[in-house]
């Protein structure tokens, strides 16, 4: 299976982001797939922040990229009440 890397960098690099979509196993039309991967970009911005603060202990939980980190908050809130049958 094709492992995402977790790392500090903000970039996302072609691999990277072909790795989730193949992990997660999503398929999106070239124009969905540059409005995913921008959305998926800003969420990697977010948890890479959120893990620095972490290492601090600033917070007391780390993040990590899953297959919602390509959806907007509300898309991502839909898909959970789906799946947990709401």
């Amino acid at each position: 299976m094709a492992e995402i890397e977790e790392t500090d960098s903000l970039d996302v690099t072609d691999e990277e982001w072909e790795n989730y979509k193949k992990k997660f196993q999503k398929n999106y039309s070239p124009t969905e797939d540059s409005q995913r991967r921008k959305i998926y970009e800003a969420s990697k911005k977010v948890i890479v922040e959120h893990n620095k603060k972490f290492k601090a202990g600033e917070v007391p939980f780390a993040m990590s990229i899953n297959q919602f980190a390509d959806r907007k908050p509300e898309e991502a809130g839909g898909c959970m009440k789906k799946a947990l049958g709401k």
